[in-house]
């Protein structure tokens, strides 16, 4: 599986996984699931642990991905300020 500059949202994609149902998987609520797809927040290191359990890939794999849509929100952020 190619992984690189993947958000987790793609992983989940690629993993037919929804956010509810990581939710389920780690114990969290489907909103902070859903922030740490669109690069809102990040998962405190537990929870990557736990998400690259539930989708079975390396916890690197998961901490890049939520990396990469924190950058790209960021960057959205920066251009909507510029305006």
């Amino acid at each position: 599986m190619k992984t690189k500059n993947k958000t987790l949202a793609e992983l989940m994609l690629e993993s037919s996984m929804g956010p509810q149902e990581l939710a389920d998987r780690i114990g969290a609520g489907r909103t902070s699931v859903w922030r740490w797809m669109n690069g809102h927040s990040i998962p405190r290191n537990g929870q990557v642990k736990q998400v690259a359990s539930a989708l079975g890939i390396p916890e690197s794999v998961v901490a890049a991905a939520i990396t990469v849509a924190r950058s790209r929100e960021r960057r959205r952020e920066l251009a909507a300020s510029r305006g």
